[in-house]
This record gives structure tokens, sequence and C-alpha cells, in this order.
């Protein structure tokens, strides 16, 4: 933990019945729903074309009732939670456009993709993460495997976007840190992070804010990570990056 910030969220369930009184759902249904996941879950194919590419993406369709209690679960647990200036995925009420517009007319632009983010979140990343709420380990237990699927974060739930907002809390507060002492602006959009200021000042941080991504149980996408110098209206988000030493950034994330 950096500074003065305390843990974003604090939930406090010391009883497995509380979670169904917070929730105003039954335990009868919360333990009907942890234990028969699987066929409450559709997987679905996702396919994308983009640059001549062909990508498929598989993510997970809970069934309707499955899903609305996921929803509720974000809303009174997850949603609650007080982010660290500039993670705007999965925060209601955030947008793409609010990222972009807080790059735009930066000299220059770092852009880094956290590889595999939902899958690499494991469910004991989650458990503990419950704990540190002030939750008991039997309402972790209950929690965790209401919000995982085969191990880990499923994209596709609801409750996903901001459990992994949280679990990156502390890798959020370690790139503000070192922005606040460069005046570099930083943006996390899921696992899309991006930074902007001036040249010199950003260049001389791509060691820092990759070097930071291993620490925190994270993995970074070298082939979607770059940096470039811009002019004439710059665009955070859709800009085609350019410039980036992919050998050199590879080796800074594995050391």
């Amino acid at each position: 933990m950096s500074g003065n910030i305390s843990f974003p969220l604090s939930l406090d369930l010391k009883e497995p019945r509380y979670i169904g009184l917070r929730l105003n759902i039954s335990l009868q249904e919360i333990d009907y729903f942890t234990e028969h996941k699987e066929r409450n879950v559709k997987p679905l194919t996702l396919i994308q074309n983009k640059n001549g590419r062909r990508k498929e993406r598989i993510v997970f369709n809970p069934s309707k009732r499955y899903k609305q209690i996921l929803r509720i679960i974000n809303r009174k647990f997850l949603q609650k939670a007080k982010l660290p200036e500039g993670v705007l995925g999965g925060v209601i009420g955030k947008t793409i456009d609010q990222m972009a517009q807080v790059h735009c007319g930066k000299e220059a632009v770092f852009s880094i993709d956290l590889k595999d983010f939902y899958p690499n979140i494991s469910s004991g990343r989650v458990f503990k993460f419950f704990r540190k709420t002030g939750c008991v380990a039997s309402v972790a237990g209950i929690l965790t495997d209401l919000v995982t699927l085969n191990g880990s974060l499923p994209q596709g739930y609801p409750t996903s976007p901001m459990l992994a907002n949280l679990i990156a809390f502390e890798l959020d507060l370690q790139h503000i840190s070192i922005c606040g002492q460069y005046q570099i602006r930083r943006t996390r959009w899921i696992d899309d992070i991006v930074f902007s200021g001036r040249t010199s000042a950003l260049s001389s941080c791509i060691p820092k804010f990759v070097g930071a991504i291993r620490p925190h149980g994270f993995k970074i996408g070298n082939h979607k990570t770059s940096f470039t110098v811009r002019s004439n209206h710059p665009e955070a988000v859709g800009l085609i990056w350019r410039g980036i030493d992919h050998d050199f950034l590879k080796k800074l994330s594995t050391e």
C-alpha cells in the first residue's frame, strides 16, 4: 500500500447470512448458484475481424437470474469502492471518451496492454481481495464462488470489470505515484493503460511503468504496447501506435 491511501472497499461481512441480508437474496438461492454455476453459464464465441485478421474470443454468459444476482453484487458491493483517479473502465457513469480527453493535446503517449487480464486473476486472488474487505473466510469463499468460473475471473460476468479494478489497485497506486513525480497523466480502461506527458519525462519513466506490471501479478502484452510522439489534435483511443522497441519492453517485463 502507498502513502496514506486506504484499501478502497470495506464490506465487513462476519457471517454468511449477512450476504443475503445486504443483497436481499435468500441464502438458498446463493447456495444454488455457487453449487451449480456450470449449468447456469453459457460460453459464447465472439468473432472479430480487425485489419484483415480474424480473432476469436470466448465470453461467458450467465443465466438471467444468475446475471441479476451478479449485477446486484456489482451495484451494492463493488461499485461502492473508491478507486484511484483515472481508473475508468467498469465504473458506472464513466465512458471511453473521458479516457481519450485526458490525453488529448499531450506531447507524447505511452500505452500498455495487460495480457490475459481476466484469466490471469485467479480465484485465490479474488478470495484474498474479499478477505481484505473485512469478510470472514466463509463469506469470502461464497462470494468468490459466485464471481469466478473455472478458477479465474470470467469475461462476460457483470462483476469482473470492477473486481479486476480492485485487484489492480496497488498497481494503479504505484503508477500514479510515479506519474505525480513527473507530471504525467494516466488512465486505465480495464486492461488498457495509457500515459501521456512531455516526451522526455514519459520516455524516462517507461522502464518504471513496465517494471511495475509483473510484481503485481500481471503480464504485459508486448505487441500492443507502444510509445509515440504526436501532433495535430492527438487522440488517445483508436490511434495506431508506432516507434516502440518491443524486444526492449519484453526484457523489462520479464526481469
